[in-house]
């Protein structure tokens, strides 16, 4: 996969998220979220940006919405602030998204995504890039 990284300003753009442990982020029907090994339609995830933050919007039509307690929920139709991301370029076509609550994605081994990182580490960088 080719990374690249977002421009400011640019809307509409389709990327899809690698992990550091190797994985693609797959936004579910059910809102729920899945890594998986291989990048398919599922994966596909669109950037909107809003006043220098981005929403992340699924194939399903869902924004992706982080909780204050760190959970991330894919299902929300319309975003609102828990729906928009400061997207931190930390080079080498690698993204950080920090949430409205302060805290960092983060994908965990097991497959899980949190965001209630304090800091920006390796397991809060993903590969940006074209699908």
């Amino acid at each position: 996969m080719k990374n690249y990284v977002l421009a400011d300003g640019v809307g509409g753009q389709s990327i899809c998220l690698r992990t550091a442990h190797g994985k693609f982020v797959s936004p579910q029907p059910n809102g729920t979220i899945n890594v998986v090994p291989q990048q398919q339609a599922w994966e596909k995830i669109s950037v909107e940006h809003h006043q220098g933050r981005v929403a992340l919007k699924s194939h399903h039509n869902k924004y992706l919405s982080a909780q204050p307690d760190g959970r991330l929920e894919w299902n929300r139709d319309q975003p609102q602030d828990w729906e928009k991301f400061h997207m931190e370029h930390c080079g080498n076509g690698q993204v950080a998204l920090k949430t409205h609550h302060g805290g960092y994605l983060s994908a965990q081994p097991d497959g899980r995504l949190e965001g209630n990182r304090p800091q920006r580490q390796a397991w809060e960088t993903f590969f940006s890039g074209p699908c």
